[in-house]
């Protein structure tokens, strides 16, 4: 049951999808197989983005002018 989100991976990047995708998508799937529950799905992808962007070493990037 684990192997197919890694299965899904392999078939996205021999198809061509840019890794990025390819990884949420396995990723999202995983997490579909273990709760079954898709907002929970949903829920933790909305965070996602949220919590890379609220980390505190991004702060101390300079920015280039």
């Amino acid at each position: 049951m684990a192997a197919i989100p890694l299965l899904v991976l392999v078939l996205a990047l021999v198809l061509g999808v840019p890794i990025a995708v390819a990884l949420a998508g396995a990723g999202m799937l995983g997490i579909y197989v273990v709760t079954g529950d898709f907002g929970k799905v949903m829920g933790i992808v909305s965070l996602a983005p949220f919590s890379t962007v609220a980390d505190y070493a991004l702060t101390t990037i300079p920015c280039s002018s």
